[in-house]
């Protein structure tokens, strides 16, 4: 498996971003999820969310949506709502 173009991370939610080749087109793909530690100490991820968590969803989409238009060189005014 290919490395990951970017990963941002805002307290316990991590957005990763991946490319994808097509036969004429790259485009990127975008993996939301969190990671937590059980009680017992091994480490686990998913991508389910509390309420409170999702303040860092939000700050951790909002922050790859800039990475890709930063990264595409287009001005994030042209980003479509």
């Amino acid at each position: 498996m290919s490395a990951p173009l970017y990963k941002i991370k805002v307290g316990n939610v991590s957005v990763t971003i991946w490319e994808n080749q097509g036969r004429d087109f790259t485009t990127q793909s975008f993996q939301v999820q969190k990671n937590y530690q059980q009680k017992d100490g091994e480490w686990k991820s998913t991508n389910s969310f509390k309420a409170s968590e999702l303040q860092y969803v939000i700050l951790a989409c909002e922050e790859a949506l800039r990475w890709k238009y930063l990264k595409n060189d287009k001005p994030i005014d042209d980003v479509p709502v």
